[in-house]
């Protein structure tokens, strides 16, 4: 790969992806990787981590964020008013010459993703919904004990808008809680209907002990161990949430009980218990 000046500095390279005419410059010099790893799952599962620490160990270049696929994308991806191939050609050419690549909104379009990568290792990564829907509220710092969010709250939310308000998912709740719970869902049902076709990492597993998870990640998708990965187990990869804060503390009765009977039947299928059995 052979870029020209300026583009070789990387915070003009960064600066230039963010844009469409950015993009339209650069894509001539990469080509799309033909069988990339990718890793799906809902936001904040621990995604990120695993991703930067595989490719870490197995010495491959990774992707962890689909800067050309704004909402509005997504929403003509789900609706198929856009082809997943026409919009990687145009909004993710960079991200998709990459030989790792954690996108957690390409979980949705699973099927497109499939067809247009059958041969491509998948991987699932999977929290319990309580710890998954809290670390979301406190990356966009929305408290999960609320009766209702103010529309003008939600409204002031950059890409994580689409997160809460899963309208465009057909997702519809009135309540945040609701619709945070029908999105953990909907990600889990499309590991148990596609089981068979992906990779599953428990976020709880690959905490216990982060570096093995890691290993034995690269043993199932026949990547090569290159680097020790202990040294670096512990860095905040994103923003940290509070994960002392107990569940019925953060949520309240009624909120934690709206997560739980929504989450049951899929917690049950992967093993989370209840806590209001």
């Amino acid at each position: 790969m052979n870029l020209p000046q300026p583009w070789t500095n990387a915070r003009y390279f960064r600066s230039a992806l963010k844009r469409p005419w950015g993009r339209a410059l650069l894509y001539p010099f990469f080509s799309l990787h033909p069988r990339p790893v990718f890793l799906l799952g809902n936001q904040k599962s621990g995604t990120t981590a695993i991703a930067k620490l595989l490719a870490l160990a197995a010495g491959k270049t990774e992707e962890t964020y689909l800067r050309g696929f704004s909402q509005h994308i997504l929403e003509d991806l789900y609706h198929n008013r856009l082809p997943l191939k026409e919009a990687i050609r145009q909004r993710a050419k960079f991200e998709f010459s990459r030989e790792l690549i954690k996108e957690c909104n390409l979980t949705f379009f699973y099927d497109q993703l499939r067809d247009l990568y059958p041969d491509a290792p998948k991987v699932f990564i999977v929290r319990d919904p309580r710890d998954n829907i809290r670390s979301i509220l406190d990356r966009v710092q929305i408290p999960g004990n609320l009766t209702h969010l103010d529309p003008a709250r939600l409204g002031a939310l950059d890409q994580w808008r689409g997160i809460l308000d899963n309208s465009w998912l057909n997702i519809l709740s009135a309540h945040y809680i609701d619709s945070l719970a029908g999105r953990w869902v909907r990600a889990t049902n499309i590991y148990q209907e596609n089981q068979s076709e992906l990779i599953l990492v428990p976020y709880e597993k690959f905490k216990a002990d982060k570096a093995e998870t890691i290993y034995r990640l690269c043993s199932a998708l026949a990547l090569p161990i290159k680097k020790d990965v202990s040294p670096f187990v512990d860095i905040p990869f994103q923003p940290p949430g509070n994960a002392s804060v107990p569940w019925e503390l953060f949520f309240g009765e009624d909120n934690l009980l709206r997560i739980e009977r929504l989450c049951a039947s899929q917690m049950h299928f992967l093993g989370y218990p209840l806590f209001y059995p």
